[in-house]
């Protein structure tokens, strides 16, 4: 992979017509022109030395069905500074993901969006120090649970991933240490809740018989 210094905006686009109405490919170029239209990428920020924008759309609804969009585009009239042979982590894309993965969970019957975690981790919530067990998987969802923006204990990142070394142990030891949600019920981004629904889905999910849906891109 080549090294390259740039700043990109990865972003997954789930939908086939914009809030107003819009033809899903008609705000699409809008926003890759957009993009082009910019001189250059301000080096002098500091922050990168290239950028590009890196769009991903999946259209549930497209002519044949589903259907995958990429766009790439650099500023002004120049290429995106990277090709197939570049890689970069997703990142919050995941989160989307985690989201529908929960709904489909749902639709399946084996749980409710009302699920709390502590139905699903297998930690020792008595001696929880707040009622972190509570939290239901739509609060989560919805950024809503209180819990913090990263784990407590999050160690030194291993080969780049900051959660490499981060077990189910340490996990649950985390989320009883916890004293109180003080933002429980008000818009908090958070990180650690979404790694700890995605954790808690895998535990209510048969790894011998899973939902098909969970294992297909394709619609229902």
């Amino acid at each position: 992979m080549k090294n390259l210094l740039f700043l990109s905006s990865a972003t997954a686009l789930f939908s086939s017509t914009s809030a107003s109405g819009v033809d899903s490919a008609t705000w699409e170029q809008d926003l890759v022109t957009a993009w082009e239209s910019i001189g250059d990428c301000s080096p002098s920020t500091g922050i990168c030395s290239q950028c590009g924008l890196g769009v991903a759309v999946v259209d549930l609804n497209g002519p044949n069905g589903l259907e995958t969009r990429v766009y790439n585009a650099g500023p002004g009239d120049r290429e995106a500074p990277w090709g197939p042979d570049n890689h970069w982590e997703i990142a919050s894309v995941t989160k989307p993901f985690t989201a529908v993965a929960m709904l489909v969970l749902e639709d399946e019957g084996i749980l409710t969006r009302d699920t709390t975690i502590g139905e699903l981790l297998p930690c020792d919530w008595e001696k929880a120090n707040s009622d972190v067990a509570s939290i239901k998987l739509i609060e989560i969802v919805t950024h809503l649970s209180g819990l913090p923006a990263q784990p407590p204990d999050r160690g030194p990142s291993i080969g780049g991933n900051p959660f490499a070394d981060y077990t189910e142990d340490r996990l649950c030891t985390s989320l009883l240490k916890l004293n109180g949600l003080p933002t429980r019920g008000r818009y908090s981004y958070s990180n650690y809740a979404y790694g700890t629904l995605g954790y808690a889905l895998t535990l209510a999910i048969d790894p011998v018989n899973p939902p098909m849906k969970i294992l297909s891109s394709e619609p229902s």
